[in-house]
């Protein structure tokens, strides 16, 4: 991948309704956000990253003016913010509520599909909020007018190459890094089952 062109796009908007608080600014037991968590692991794998959200990051923001309309319409923004920067290899998209992904995890997803648009299956549920569109993927989505739904998937799905991985079926890759945490109590489990003590979210 060393010789790739990465760019990645970081999803810290909505309206995460179901946590009941910004998930981006959640704590780990060490005292890092969220999405500084993530920020560094996309900064291991790409050369631009765009956050569309709440500009916590860092790196190039994009403001999240369609929060209803869930993480497709933010994805595509974010495609469309990379983009204009030059042309890259592929783009990885990733929610801000990834506490344990990392650059090997990320790195693997590309290198298993063979460089195809790819997302991560856990437990049998695909795992949208860590998935890597090929540059071939990137031209298909950006091209369309519009989508059928306003779910996750069709973002996806629009990408001819796209291809499910079964990370449980993958030996040397931790499920745990492609799943992000959605409500306290999987916050919670997240942290007491793998870190010790941690603080409820507020």
């Amino acid at each position: 991948m060393i010789n790739n062109d990465y760019g990645a796009v970081i999803l810290s908007g909505g309206l995460s309704s179901r946590m009941g608080q910004d998930k981006a600014l959640l704590l780990t037991p060490s005292g890092k956000m969220l999405v500084d968590i993530v920020a560094e692991a996309a900064s291991r794998v790409a050369s631009c990253i765009v956050e569309v959200g709440g500009n916590y990051s860092g790196y190039h923001h994009v403001p999240d003016e369609n929060s209803h309309r869930g993480p497709l319409v933010a994805s595509v923004a974010g495609l469309r913010a990379v983009t204009s920067y030059r042309t890259f290899d592929g783009i990885f998209v990733l929610a801000c509520d990834l506490p344990s992904i990392d650059a090997s995890a990320l790195e693997s997803l590309v290198v298993l599909s063979s460089g195809c648009t790819v997302v991560p299956i856990v437990s049998g549920r695909p795992q949208y909020s860590c998935s890597f569109i090929s540059a071939f993927g990137v031209n298909q989505i950006l091209a369309k007018k519009e989508f059928p739904s306003s779910k996750w998937s069709q973002l996806f799905e629009a990408a001819d190459d796209m291809v499910y991985l079964d990370v449980d079926a993958e030996p040397n890759l931790v499920s745990e890094a492609f799943i992000d945490v959605d409500t306290p109590m999987e916050y919670l489990h997240r942290y007491r089952s793998s870190h010790g003590s941690v603080s409820e979210p507020l």
